[in-house]
């Protein structure tokens, strides 16, 4: 699947929010450790280009059964 991003804050409010264990890590750290991880995401993000769209591929995995 291809995740499409207007911006780096885009991307980052994506990943950083909501219920995935990604966001729920990082709420639960202190603020200062969470924003120099942002910082270091942000500087992969942008790559020495300017802020602006990107699009990036996730490969998604889902298994479907029944448990005894």
């Amino acid at each position: 699947m291809s995740f499409d991003y207007e911006s780096f804050d885009d991307y980052w409010t994506s990943q950083a929010t909501g219920p995935t264990r990604t966001a729920q890590r990082l709420q639960a750290m202190p603020v200062d450790r969470r924003d120099e991880i942002q910082h270091h995401v942000r500087l992969a993000y942008l790559y020495g280009a300017p802020d602006g769209p990107r699009s990036y591929a996730h490969i998604i995995r889902a298994v479907r059964g029944i448990v005894p």
